[in-house]
């Protein structure tokens, strides 16, 4: 039986020292096929020595499925499984990290399922629990590996899901996003009924294009497949039935065969694609599953590669937990604490920030500075189908139109926002409740009384001790009139020293 050897050599350099160098063979016998192992390989192979033995020793005698089970229950993580009763092989796996669900208590309004693959050396499919929180930000709430993608296994799946919330007492989904596999889709009927459902516009683009260019384009990206994409997507934008059967005649006169194709495929989901009836829920503008892309290369980043085992897979993605956690605390905390110079001198906002969202507040300055302008120079105005405050959960163009009319006696109030949009209230240690659904109360400061001074320009060295933001009193009047006195007789003074005569 043969086996690696490892040899030292020596040699000369150029200047004539003597250099030991270290051989290593891929097998015994003469120092063939070998190469040098310079100092970074001979580092490299002791860390992977050390990390191998740090393995076998948190190893012992459990499976790498047995050890993984102990770190979640180490580090406080939401479980569960279910192993094949035969062979006691994993079937399923759910894990959910313990503060991503306690700050899935104040978002838990839109949920995004996706599948991703190549994480992993048995080649499971993982579905990743998204939620969409109201600072635009993505939260992880849940993973679950599964051993296919059938229905039965998504069953599993979003029951689990759906017993993590209720354990937890965390709301369940008011909208739930997938892409058009049936068997999730079938399952998401099942397990949430109650939540609208939206299928990813996205996705189904890119399998009509591609349809389209070989139907249209014979292969090839052809003008005339680019026209009928247009059509395609004017007909998913009709805002009424009646404008969508107009729409969808239009692409059969185009190309009966993509008629037909959409006809079997998607139209049969029509009431979860196209605008007339999706704007009935309040999705938030968010009706596709790409915004899950980036957290699968994200993630996919700690990985390094898909060879690793599940215990592996956790360990490495055990921080990219932490910091997702860590970042929308912070961010809450921050927009909850600091006022951003934008809204600072804008009293139409004083009552609004620090309870809602920066990003929606950015969005509502964009659409006020529309309805300013509108108002302003007495544009005509549209009539209002309340659409965009059902779809966004935020006030339309038509009710800040109203504000500006009230001349300062209307604002902005919490309640103009949906809750998606609220922040989290400060949190003094875990805690189990809910978001309040009574509308927060500010206690603002005092209003600034106008003093009848003559307005003067601030000086350029520093204001704390001068002007309006001085600390001392004010001076009575007496004190006026012998100031002013003084300040008559220095100057009759300084007019007398320089006379000339």
């Amino acid at each position: 039986m043969r086996y690696n050897v490892s040899r030292k050599g020596v040699e000369k350099n150029d200047q004539g020292q003597i250099i030991v160098r270290r051989f290593e063979c891929d097998r015994a016998g003469k120092p063939k096929n070998t190469r040098k192992l310079c100092a970074a390989d001979r580092l490299r192979k002791i860390i992977s020595n050390a990390k191998s033995a740090s393995r076998r020793n948190k190893l012992a005698s459990l499976t790498s499925t047995e050890a993984l089970i102990e770190d979640l229950k180490k580090h406080g993580f939401y479980y569960a499984f279910e192993a094949d009763h035969t062979s006691r092989r994993l079937k399923y796996l759910m894990w959910a990290h313990p503060t991503t669900t306690q700050l899935a208590r104040h978002f838990m309004d839109l949920v995004v399922l996706d599948c991703t693959y190549k994480t992993n050396r048995y080649h499971l499919p993982l579905l990743n629990v998204i939620i969409l929180t109201g600072m635009n930000k993505i939260l992880p709430l849940a993973q679950v590996w599964l051993p296919g993608e059938a229905e039965p296994d998504f069953d599993w799946a979003l029951s689990k899901v759906k017993e993590f919330l209720e354990e937890n007492t965390v709301p369940l989904p008011r909208m739930v996003v997938t892409d058009r596999d049936l068997a999730c889709t079938n399952a998401t009927e099942v397990v949430f009924p109650d939540a609208g459902k939206l299928l990813c516009r996205w996705h189904i683009e890119r399998n009509v294009n591609a349809a389209a260019i070989k139907k249209i384009g014979l292969g090839k990206d052809t003008l005339a497949a680019k026209v009928f994409m247009a059509m395609y997507r004017h007909t998913v934008d009709s805002e009424s039935e009646t404008e969508f059967n107009a729409r969808r005649a239009d692409l059969l006169e185009a190309s009966s065969e993509m008629a037909k194709y959409l006809d079997q495929e998607w139209w049969p989901h029509k009431e979860k694609i196209v605008k007339c009836w999706t704007a009935r829920y309040c999705h938030f503008g968010c009706h596709d599953t790409s915004t899950v892309e980036g957290t699968h290369a994200t993630m996919k980043r700690w990985l390094d590669n898909s060879k690793g085992d599940l215990l592996n897979v956790f360990e490495r993605r055990l921080p990219w937990w932490m910091e997702n956690a860590s970042r929308i605390s912070l961010q809450a905390a921050k927009e909850a604490t600091f006022i951003p110079t934008l809204f600072r001198e804008k009293p139409q906002y004083e009552d609004v920030v620090r309870i809602i969202s920066v990003y929606v507040l950015e969005q509502t300055e964009i659409l006020w500075a529309q309805a300013l302008n509108i108002v302003v120079n007495g544009l005509d105005r549209s009539t209002c189908s309340g659409t965009y405050r059902r779809i966004h959960g935020r006030p339309s163009l038509h009710d800040l139109m109203s504000l500006i009319d009230s001349d300062g006696q209307l604002k902005l109030e919490a309640r103009h926002f949906d809750k998606h949009w609220w922040l989290p209230p400060p949190q003094s240690g875990e805690t189990s409740e809910l978001l309040p659904t009574t509308l927060p109360t500010r206690l603002l400061e005092p209003q600034t009384l106008r003093r009848g001074q003559r307005k003067r320009r601030p000086s350029s060295q520093s204001l704390s001790h001068h002007g309006i933001n001085r600390t001392r009193r004010e001076l009575s009047g007496f004190e006026l009139v012998e100031q002013k006195a003084a300040a008559s007789t220095m100057a009759n003074h300084q007019v007398q020293s320089f006379r000339i005569y």
